[in-house]
């Protein structure tokens, strides 16, 4: 015992005899340097928000959140698209007719984490709404995690109950993550009510069969024509927040708002531009078929006529088999005809059968009907009708 006894009592950096050895402070030493604040390590100086908030060009309204306000013009032009096409008003669009321009609110988010989880925080709320003729965007940036309540409160103060949200992707990502943030600081959720029109899923309407992808970048380039330049992506903004927070390294900060406020911007932007691809599609390159089912859908039957028979030379044989279908349902049968006929010779299975159908129940040619059906693969519904178009010739 007392052996083990000296053993660590060397080992505490004493003596047997009871002498205070150097042991004790060396290793204290050694671990404090492994500390943030030991000497291995410099702490960084507390972060200065007050001159954050300056550089930014914003204002620390409170403990841990800076507010950057920004008024553009709607005079302006964001890429090739006049800001003021969105006074024209927003008929035509699906899910904004109606709408009063200055109950839009745009909505963005930059966030520490893109898989969501109640770990990841948002750290920039970017807002706008048209006040005017100026598109003003308050971008609230969160400084320290002990901050974020507030930021939920001041932004949300900026909120109307009877606003609309438009957001790109904000379905899937941006409000669930604000409603976690919500629920876990014990703020009430200012977007839960509202209405919101998510405009990814119109550019993917108007254009997932035409791009490779139809991200917001996408829409910027080819709708918009709008081409970011030192852009820093969304992706960099969880290490950009964290260098802050944790080295006061706010180098980084000024690319996130500026990338944070051309989103916003853009999706000002993209409203007029959608409008525009919804009542002229082939000038924009848009799915003509996909839109014409959107005014069918709402009940615009002449509308997507319209439409169709405009850009005839556009569709495939899918958007040619529609027009077919709305000349028949109104009774334009020769109109119908010729497009069944000339898909019908390139092998168009739905062309030959809708001629069968014409020829037995409209023109009552039963000759022909059968003509047509017996060209169709074998199956029980045809089949009844040959037996049925042969009962008819016999008699």
């Amino acid at each position: 015992m007392a052996g083990l006894r000296e053993r660590l009592l060397e080992l505490k950096g004493r003596t047997g005899a009871g002498g205070v050895s150097h042991g004790t402070d060396a290793l204290s030493g050694r671990l404090s340097r492994l500390q943030p604040d030991g000497r291995g390590r410099a702490r960084p100086r507390p972060a200065d928000e007050s001159k954050l908030a300056r550089c930014l060009g914003g204002k620390l309204i409170d403990k841990g959140v800076i507010l950057l306000e920004r008024r553009y013009s709607l005079d302006s032009v964001h890429g090739k698209v006049p800001l003021r096409l969105l006074e024209q008003g927003l008929d035509g669009l699906p899910d904004v007719e109606g709408l009063e321009l200055e109950r839009l609110l745009f909505l963005d988010t930059e966030t520490t984490g893109l898989s969501g989880g109640s770990g990841t925080l948002v750290f920039l709320l970017g807002l706008a709404r048209v006040q005017g003729r100026m598109m003003v965007v308050r971008q609230y940036l969160l400084t320290r995690c002990a901050g974020e309540q507030r930021m939920l409160e001041v932004a949300g103060g900026w909120v109307g109950q009877g606003d609309t949200l438009v957001s790109y992707n904000g379905k899937s990502f941006d409000l669930p993550m604000l409603a976690t943030r919500c629920r876990l600081s014990g703020t009430p959720n200012p977007f839960s009510a509202l209405p919101h029109l998510d405009l990814l899923y119109g550019v993917r309407r108007a254009f997932s069969k035409r791009w490779r992808e139809c991200s917001l970048q996408t829409a910027e380039q080819r709708l918009l024509e709008f081409f970011r330049r030192d852009d820093l992506p969304g992706s960099a903004a969880p290490e950009c927040w964290r260098a802050w927070l944790t080295r006061a390294d706010a180098s980084c900060l000024p690319g996130i708002c500026r990338h944070n406020y051309w989103d916003i911007v853009s999706l000002a932007a993209l409203l007029p531009r959608l409008r525009q691809c919804h009542q002229q599609p082939g000038r924009h390159g848009a799915d003509v078929l996909a839109i014409a089912r959107v005014h069918l859908k709402r009940g615009g039957l002449q509308q997507a006529l319209s439409l169709l028979q405009e850009n005839r030379d556009r569709l495939d044989q899918s958007g040619l088999l529609q027009l077919a279908r709305l000349f028949r349902r109104n009774r334009r049968w020769q109109e119908a005809l010729e497009i069944w006929k000339g898909l019908a010779e390139s092998g168009n299975e739905d062309a030959r059968e809708q001629l069968a159908k014409y020829y037995e129940h409209i023109a009552r040619d039963y000759q022909q009907a059968f003509a047509c059906a017996s060209e169709l693969p074998t199956n029980a519904e045809h089949l009844y009708r040959c037996r049925r178009l042969i009962r008819k010739l016999a008699h």
